[in-house]
């Protein structure tokens, strides 16, 4: 069935929801982690009360190649908030644009989901293409430009049942803030120096691309069965 979205801010809804469910409930974060970070100053119980975050954000083993993005985009709007998320203590795992971004959709794929399925599966299908469309559109010199696009979402989203299809790493994760070119930028510590600092998140490092494929795809046709 549906379920309408209560009133007010969301913030103070996350923080709410987590108290009275304290061991219960998985975050995740597909946006900028603003309304988290609220929700913690809100609630500072959240961090031990919440069962795990999941946030697709970052780039820890690679680079966004691109100097007014040199972090990706969710921590670049708001890094403030993501190190206010990083330093809370909750359980945090972090799915990275480097890791997100080999995962793909094709456009034959997408174009057959809009023409086969009902229900779920066709909205996600059309959707895509428009998706694949507009991403051509706006970067037409990219290396495979409208052929396909990258699943950062749903890695995430899926990583909650299936933390399996993806290789961990622990690591202590510091964004930078402020007006330095690299604002947004995730800087990776992974524990190997003597002494390191204490780690904070669980990093997505590596990928079963197949597995995770199979997955995506036998979920979408579970939805549209339930339709």
């Amino acid at each position: 069935g549906r379920h309408e979205a209560a009133p007010g801010p969301a913030a103070a809804r996350i923080a709410e929801l987590v108290a009275e469910r304290p061991g219960e409930i998985t975050i995740v974060a597909i946006g900028p982690l603003t309304n988290l970070a609220a929700a913690i100053s809100l609630n500072p119980d959240l961090p031990t009360q919440v069962r795990e975050v999941v946030i697709m954000g970052g780039v820890y083993f690679g680079h966004t190649h691109e100097l007014r993005r040199p972090g990706e985009f969710n921590f670049l709007i708001d890094p403030e908030a993501a190190n206010a998320v990083l330093r809370s203590g909750a359980p945090i795992r972090l799915v990275g644009l480097d890791v997100t971004s080999r995962v793909r959709l094709t456009r034959a794929e997408a174009e057959a989901m809009a023409a086969e399925g009902r229900g779920f599966q066709r909205f996600a299908g059309r959707y895509t293409t428009a998706w694949i469309d507009h991403l051509a559109e706006r970067h037409p010199g990219a290396l495979g430009a409208g052929e396909s696009c990258a699943l950062h979402d749903p890695l995430a989203v899926a990583v909650v049942t299936r933390p399996d299809l993806v290789d961990w790493v622990p690591a202590h994760v510091t964004v930078l803030d402020g007006a330095s070119v690299g604002r947004g930028a995730a800087i990776t510590d992974l524990l190997g120096a003597p002494d390191p600092p204490s780690p904070n998140a669980r990093v997505a490092r590596a990928v079963d691309t197949e597995g995770f494929r199979d997955h995506f795809f036998s979920t979408i046709r579970a939805l549209d069965a339930k339709d």
